[in-house]
């Protein structure tokens, strides 16, 4: 089943939907969802879609949403217990730019079934939400957007990270491959950027301000690979290549629920200022202030002290949560 809007700059291709896909017989499992076009607003600077969205509740995806370009993407639906699975879809409404989009629904069968090599005969592994079945190929975060190295030229607002998004990403483990190696995407521009100081659209280009994070020090947005070194993966490097042994061959994403612009808006009592801010002096902005690296003059919101205002803290923005990217990572299995 293909769901197709019409005319993108037609008012009625706007109007929100609800799609159920009902269980046809027990012998049917998941929905695979392919993504053959899909474009309309992306995210928010906060990673919210609220200008526009896609929908997705199932068994193993509950309220799943996405928006911007995700065109090439796919989904499996899981029916479970329920007859049901649905995808509601809230184009924006101000045709700005026209929502397109040509999803197709394909039944799935719960179990591998004669010798055909069709996608209703090939099920994917219990928890897995993506299911890659060649040797080789790419896996790219929901809004990522192809960009060749340095080529800025097509970068937009809509290119973005989407809040809330847990998935597990499965690649099948086919018969004398041993190993599943992970890299970046070659000749993409920022191919991962996951909750890293230099991953904001305004350090493209300074490599120099680029940072790679491991294990622990992932905790709002990462990857996970298991068997793998360090486990979690966060930051704006990706570790160059990794490998796995450990089978089924799995990638887990999970990305938190807010993208946070500054540190937060919790304010120190002492100063007036966000925790994170530094008081410095606006006429001598040299000045380190209360023991904090050297900062600039911010006139966000006056301290509590006569004539001072509150700054970043250089030293606290590897912990700012924002202008994420995704990732496009591919991978190739090997004896």
């Amino acid at each position: 089943t293909h769901v197709v809007n019409g005319n993108p700059i037609d008012e009625y291709s706007r109007l929100s939907c609800k799609i159920n896909f009902k269980r046809p017989n027990s012998d049917i499992c998941h929905v695979r969802l392919d993504f053959v076009r899909f474009s309309m607003t992306g995210p928010s600077d906060l990673g919210e879609c609220d200008g526009g969205s896609l929908t997705v509740t199932a068994e193993n995806l509950h309220d799943f949403i996405t928006c911007g370009n995700n065109t090439g993407q796919h989904l499996y639906l899981e029916y479970g217990d329920c007859d049901i699975v649905s995808v509601s879809m809230n184009p924006n409404q101000d045709g700005n730019p026209p929502p397109t989009f040509d999803l197709q629904a394909t039944f799935i069968n719960c179990e591998q079934s004669g010798s055909s090599k069709t996608i209703q005969n090939d099920p994917p592994p219990a928890g897995c939400d993506q299911y890659y079945t060649n040797p080789s190929g790419q896996v790219r975060s929901f809004n990522y957007i192809s960009q060749k190295f340095f080529g800025i030229s097509q970068w937009n607002d809509v290119q973005g990270q989407i809040n809330n998004q847990k998935y597990t990403v499965c690649v099948k483990t086919l018969s004398g491959y041993r190993r599943i190696i992970w890299g970046p995407c070659q000749g993409e521009e920022v191919p991962f950027s996951l909750s890293g100081y230099g991953s904001s659209v305004s350090t493209q280009g300074d490599l120099s301000s680029y940072e790679m994070k491991t294990g622990s020090d992932c905790q709002t947005d990462w990857i996970d690979i298991p068997g793998s070194p360090a486990g979690r993966y966060c930051g704006s490097i990706f570790p160059g290549t990794i490998a796995s042994s450990a089978r089924p061959f799995q990638m887990f994403v999970s990305f938190n629920d807010e993208e946070i612009v500054a540190i937060n808006n919790m304010i120190n009592p002492a100063t007036g200022c966000p925790i994170g801010f530094d008081c410095v002096d606006p006429y001598d902005p040299i000045r380190p202030a209360q023991g904090s690296p050297t900062n600039s003059a911010s006139g966000f919101v006056p301290c509590h002290e006569l004539g001072e205002f509150c700054a970043l803290n250089p030293g606290l923005e590897e912990f700012v949560d924002s202008g994420n990217t995704g990732f496009c990572l591919q991978y190739v299995l090997t004896n």
